[in-house]
């Protein structure tokens, strides 16, 4: 019986470990960056956040790394594990994404697996996101999930969408 019980509980864990200021400083970076991409600067969305929060469940729950299945919106993924008790913050999960930029041909705009996650936070017409992270204290993992609406990296948008920093 108490086998039952321990199973329950564990698939039960609450791994999420965002509060309102991961959010804020999540989205200041973004907008911070929008703006030098001359895009216009995202609101939080309530939904967009719970759909974030389901699935940093989720992937710290399986221990996990991918991308939903058909998904409704943009997402971006990051991924840490520390030796110790430290989880990623929001500067180092959106730098995982930005530092792409280096890799990105302006003169050529499109898609590319180097460069997805930066196109997606600069996509200029992107208006909403939410975000989430879930740290798993055994593991010392941390695993972010952004969500984005209306959701970007449509091949043939590039060259309105993915602009030159200013």
């Amino acid at each position: 019986m108490t086998g039952v019980g321990t199973a329950a509980a564990e698939k039960e864990q609450n791994y999420l470990c965002t509060d309102a200021a991961f959010r804020k400083e999540m989205l200041d970076l973004h907008n911070t960056f929008r703006a030098d991409h001359r895009a216009p600067a995202l609101t939080l969305d309530q939904t967009l956040n719970k759909v974030a929060e389901e699935w940093a469940q989720h992937l710290a729950e399986t221990h996990s790394f991918e991308h939903r299945p058909n998904p409704k919106y943009g997402e971006n993924l990051y991924m840490m594990t520390s030796g110790g008790s430290d989880y990623a913050g929001a500067e180092e999960a959106f730098r995982g994404w930005a530092d792409e930029e280096k890799d990105y041909d302006y003169r050529k705009p499109g898609f590319s697996m180097e460069t997805g996650h930066f196109t997606q936070v600069i996509w200029k017409s992107t208006e909403r996101l939410g975000v989430a992270r879930a740290c798993v204290p055994d593991s010392s993992e941390t695993y972010v999930v952004a969500n984005y609406d209306p959701p970007g990296n449509y091949e043939g948008r590039y060259p309105e969408n993915a602009l030159r920093p200013k």
